[in-house]
Order: C-alpha cells, then sequence, then structure tokens
C-alpha cells in the first residue's frame, strides 16, 4: 500500500533534504558572494525564511549588508527557482484524496520523484 505525506509531513521531509544538500546550496550560493562564512549564514536565512513560509525577514538578522543579500539571492535565478519548486511540490502537485478522506495529500512516490528531478537540476547548476 502507498504511503501518503500530508503537508505538515511533506514540508518536515523538504526540510530534511534541503539540510542534506546545504552545502551544494552554500557552493551555489558563493557563485554570487565570495565569502563561505557570508554564504553559509546567507544560505541557513534563507532557509529559515522559506520554513517560516514568510517573504518578510521576520526573525531574521536585521544586518543590512545580509539582508540585502538574501534579496539578492533571492532574485537569483536557479537558487530561488530550486527552492520554489520544492515548496510547489509540497503544496501543489499530485493533491489527491486518500481512502480516509485527507485531503491535500501527497504520494510519497510522486513526492520523491519529483523532489528528486529537482535535486538533478540543483547538482546542474553546482
Amino acid at each position: 500500500m502507498e504511503n501518503y505525506y500530508n503537508r505538515r509531513d511533506s514540508f518536515r521531509l523538504l526540510d530534511q533534504i534541503l539540510w542534506q544538500n546545504r552545502e551544494s546550496y552554500i557552493e551555489l550560493c558563493e557563485d554570487y558572494f565570495s565569502s563561505k562564512i557570508d554564504s553559509e549564514k546567507i544560505v541557513d536565512d534563507f532557509f529559515r525564511l522559506h520554513r517560516n513560509h514568510n517573504k518578510e525577514a521576520e526573525g531574521l538578522p536585521s544586518h543590512p549588508e545580509r539582508l540585502k543579500k538574501i534579496q539578492i539571492l533571492s532574485r537569483s535565478e536557479g537558487f530561488t527557482d530550486l527552492i520554489g519548486d520544492m515548496f510547489f511540490v509540497c503544496e501543489n502537485l499530485d493533491i489527491e484524496e486518500t481512502d480516509d478522506n485527507s485531503k491535500y495529500a501527497l504520494s510519497e512516490n510522486r513526492f520523491r520523484k519529483e523532489l528528486n528531478l529537482i535535486l538533478q537540476k540543483l547538482k546542474n547548476y553546482s
């Protein structure tokens, strides 16, 4: 029998996948900014921003230079698209009704397949 993820489970798994691939995002970020330490902080802030599903800078350091870099990164082609694609998968793709009437369930196979395609894109960018 197929496993299904509800939205909360999907976002939890997504969070795991993002953090597992953190180094790749940092490398991608270093194409834009010269410092690895800056890139690590920016990536972590960027993930936190997306994890909160919040386009505002709430909860992020108010250091203007870092916020400016996050904004630049947010507009950079590739980086945002990949994270955005992942969140799109979690929120919209393959929404089905399951036998127990759980709306907004995502089949595990489809979820993993979509995320694998996105992670392949990430490897191509790196």
